[in-house]
């Protein structure tokens, strides 16, 4: 069944907050924030993480979650559905490590302002898309443009794996050495 036409398989919202009126969040699929201005506490799972302008997170179905607004916070909310996400990958020649992404434990997915602004500027275009009347969901352009998404979230992901690997490496040797003493 293709769901790529399901009414809120794909959206995406741009939200200017001073403070975060919704309740506890338990999203259906996935959410991924992106954060344009502002600073607060991203809450989440029993974590507390700072949050400025440019950290991403990446929210799944069995994630609890809320902000907390310290300073006025803009920021783009893009919403997707997980059978949109496998009708996207099933018309692709791509796989994507999709139930990995979740980090909300970890906090945001990328520090390096070089890859903020490019998945930014994706979004910006998603956002005008869905503003200019052309619905995301069957729209060829958003199915184009997610795709370079979750591409991009996924070589974040797998260099931010291969960070925290590299430290844990790292961290063993010196357990190692010490032990040996």
């Amino acid at each position: 069944m293709n769901y790529f036409n399901q009414p809120d398989a794909l959206s995406i919202d741009q939200l200017v907050l001073d403070q975060w009126m919704m309740p506890v969040r338990y999203p259906e699929g996935y959410d991924l924030y992106l954060i344009q201005a502002g600073e607060g506490y991203h809450l989440a799972n029993e974590n507390r993480f700072m949050y400025k302008k440019g950290d991403v997170f990446v929210l799944g179905p069995n994630d609890r979650y809320r902000f907390q607004i310290t300073e006025q916070t803009r920021l783009l909310k893009l919403s997707f559905s997980l059978t949109y996400l496998i009708d996207l990958m099933a018309s692709g020649s791509h796989v994507w490590g999709y139930p990995d992404w979740v980090t909300s434990g970890t906090g945001t997915l990328t520090n390096d302002s070089e890859e903020q602004g490019k998945l930014q500027a994706l979004l910006a275009i998603l956002l005008s898309e869905q503003l200019s009347l052309h619905p995301l969901t069957g729209n060829p352009i958003a199915n184009s443009l997610m795709q370079t998404v979750f591409s991009l979230i996924d070589r974040l992901y797998e260099q931010r794996l291969t960070e925290s690997t590299s430290h844990i490496s790292y961290s063993s040797e010196l357990i190692r050495r010490w032990i040996v003493y």
